[in-house]
């Protein structure tokens, strides 16, 4: 039987990481590769999950907090919904999401 994993999950996994580099599976066949840098808490009253959304950035943009010139948003944002699995660079391990 497959265990399905939770946002609350993931966000408990990437703190206990020393290398964060993770790959993502999108439901609509994107894979991204890179750093979770930020992420949008869910409204629970509304029936969201622990986390709505996720912020990823390419590795060299660790450290911009996802700001490019003149302020624009780097990286990809995307809805905990869409997450079909991460995997993570530094154990090898992966969440399934459905």
């Amino acid at each position: 039987m497959r265990k399905e994993f939770t946002s609350r999950t993931l966000f408990d996994k990437l703190q206990d990481l020393a290398e964060d580099e993770v790959e993502i599976s999108l439901k609509n066949n994107i894979q991204l590769r890179g750093i979770i840098i930020g992420f949008f808490f869910g409204i629970q009253d509304h029936g969201d999950p622990f986390i709505l959304k996720w912020h990823l950035v390419a590795k060299k943009d660790r450290y911009t907090f996802g700001k490019g010139v003149l302020g624009s948003c780097i990286g990809t944002i995307f809805f905990h919904e869409e997450l079909i699995s991460i995997r993570f660079v530094q154990d090898d391990s992966v969440l399934r999401f459905q």
